[in-house]
């Protein structure tokens, strides 16, 4: 997958990824921190979508990935870990949005770590419990989600 615009905000450094994981008390998945020091955020190529149960059918698509920067705030990691303000469940950290409101989130707990899942803005009561609908697993990793990225057929 490529991106139009990786690192548009600076470059990141190791100091500040560890500074980040420190702060909010998690440990990101390797392979995800490895393509953040590398993007750190970015749009992928437009039209690049993901399928979780069938190609075509329930879908969405990656509108840009958040990251560690000082550039707009609803770009940045760290404006979702406001549980008060944004209510997602403390075992995700969203990481990219699809532009229609919904997110595209990592697992960062024990129960969940690594895998990538789909938060349905419609579905999901914000400010809710880990159980409540509209949180779909679409990964097992985040390596697995990024290889499973493919430009649509209406491009």
């Amino acid at each position: 997958m490529k991106l139009l615009n990786p690192n548009k905000f600076g470059q990141l450094t190791e100091n500040a990824v560890t500074d980040f994981e420190r702060f909010y008390e998690i440990s990101l998945p390797k392979e995800y921190r490895n393509f953040l020091l590398k993007n750190n955020g970015g749009e992928p190529v437009p039209g690049c979508e993901f399928f979780w149960i069938k190609k075509g059918k329930d879908g969405s698509s990656v509108h840009q990935f958040f990251g560690l920067h000082a550039g707009p705030i609803h770009l940045r990691l760290a404006t979702y870990m406001d549980q008060n303000m944004y209510g997602f469940p403390r075992s995700l950290l969203p990481i990219a949005d699809d532009g229609l409101g919904n997110y595209i989130c990592l697992g960062i707990q024990p129960n969940n770590y690594g895998k990538v899942y789909f938060l349905d803005h419609d579905l999901f009561p914000f400010q809710s419990n880990e159980n409540a609908p509209g949180i779909t697993q679409i990964s097992s990793s985040f390596s697995s989600f990024i290889n499973a990225l493919q430009k649509s057929s209406n491009d």
